[in-house]
């Protein structure tokens, strides 16, 4: 009888033995993937098709796959495709067109992820990524159609003008986002600061004026690739994202207002013009903190700012007596003269960088390269004070009442001319990325 029972005993012993075995070997095991395509490192661009065939086995049942395009930081940068599976073996081909024109050149990964219902693995093949061109693909203009309404037009490039949408109150001056396909306008005694969708042709959001018969209420607006920046009656800047949220705000100055806005790297500078002197300030504010971080007086009007080299920024100003630039450092909390010019004042400014500017002094257009430290005229025309320059083409647009002519480098001659149908109020270049 004892016998027996310790048999039986021992034969239960032995099966719950095998059984966890072959649990832990179950656990233990991971799926087999073979990727067929792409292969590792392979190379792709802008606007290819990239093709995924992979087989999955398993001595489980898999549930599920997906497959993600991620970037050195594992973000994901497409959208991810997820595939419901059934099935110990599963042969999977798909693909994924790679035709965002802001993905930029380097190293991917294509994220391979099996599961089985309780547990999940990783499977990773590398790819080389080559981005889109970067190209001018349309001007987007706004021209003044009544009393206070205006029509936004796009033309692409030498093509004709057509209208995208229309607003009313007034303006004071536009930007664009490229990334975003975002225009924002300004106003100045009855609009605030809107974003406009310039694809779907529709207003974003908008932070509207507090309306002041007897002051204007935007002052300056600047945009980069990430937010745009306004500057009030208050004596703040505030800056925004795309999406409209605040993102920056300044300490506030009394008894004065910001005139131009310019973000270089870590950095916010603005010109303060106090109500009463003659004296600017350069002031340069932490970004994002906004807290001060330094400040200095020019003598003068600065009507351009640019951000140069490294930490430079050129400050282009009308002082009492002549037009000069300067090349102010951020780090060094210098201001050095580069140059004085032939001529009084300047109307308007175009350019960036260490290569080309372009300023407006009454009927003349003068071409001034840092680089050279020269000026030399470049074109005399009637437009009026609303220029920029396409550096990718080396073309320079100018905006008179009812036209915007290029002009391409180094001759003076028009090279395109585009009609519009009201007064010309702003401008801007639009690229695809």
């Amino acid at each position: 009888m004892k016998s027996g029972l310790r048999f039986i005993l021992l034969i239960w012993a032995i099966i719950m033995l095998m059984a966890s075995c072959r649990e832990k070997d179950e656990n233990a095991s991971i799926p087999v993937v073979v990727v067929y395509e792409p292969f590792n490192r392979q190379v792709f661009a802008y606007g290819d098709t990239l093709f995924i065939r992979a087989n999955f086995s398993h001595i489980r049942k898999i549930t599920s796959i997906k497959v993600t395009l991620v970037n050195g930081s594992q973000t994901p940068v497409l959208p991810a495709l997820n595939f419901d599976v059934s099935s110990t073996d599963y042969l999977l081909q798909t693909q994924l067109v790679l035709d965002d024109v802001h993905l930029e050149n380097g190293k991917y990964t294509l994220q391979l992820k099996v599961s089985d219902g309780n547990a999940s693995w990783n499977n990773w093949v590398d790819i080389q990524y080559i981005e889109a061109e970067r190209k001018l693909i349309s001007l987007v203009s706004v021209v003044k159609s009544g009393l206070n309404s205006f029509d936004v037009m796009e033309a692409p490039v030498n093509s004709i003008a057509s209208k995208l949408f229309s607003f009313t109150g007034d303006h004071s001056g536009s930007a664009l986002n490229a990334e975003y396909n975002t225009l924002f306008t300004a106003g100045s005694f009855l609009a605030g600061l809107s974003a406009w969708d310039l694809n779907q042709k529709r207003l974003l959001w908008e932070v509207p004026a507090v309306v002041n018969s007897a002051q204007a209420w935007i002052y300056a607006m600047y945009a980069d690739e990430k937010e745009v920046f306004v500057s009030t009656r208050e004596g703040y800047v505030e800056g925004y994202d795309p999406l409209g949220q605040v993102t920056f705000r300044s300490l506030k100055m009394e008894n004065g207002v910001f005139t131009r806005i310019l973000k270089s790297k870590d950095k916010l500078l603005g010109v303060f013009e106090p109500y009463n002197g003659n004296f600017s300030e350069l002031i340069v504010f932490n970004y994002p903190g906004g807290t001060l971080f330094r400040k200095m007086q020019i003598n003068g009007e600065v009507v351009y700012l640019s951000t140069y080299s490294g930490d430079a920024v050129l400050v282009f100003v009308n002082r009492p007596d002549r037009a000069v630039v300067y090349e102010y450092s951020v780090n060094n909390h210098t201001l050095v003269e580069l140059k004085t010019f032939p001529f009084n004042t300047i109307q308007a400014a175009a350019g960036s960088g260490e290569d080309h500017y372009f300023l407006q002094s009454g009927e003349d257009i003068w071409w001034y390269r840092p680089a050279l430290n020269s000026a030399t005229k470049y074109l005399t025309t009637n437009a009026g004070a609303m220029m920029a320059f396409d550096d990718l083409n080396n073309r320079l647009y100018v905006g008179s009442p009812n036209k915007i002519t290029a002009y391409g480098l180094p001759f003076s001659e028009a090279v395109y001319s585009l009609d519009l149908p009201f007064p010309l109020v702003s401008f801007n270049l639009r690229y695809n990325k």
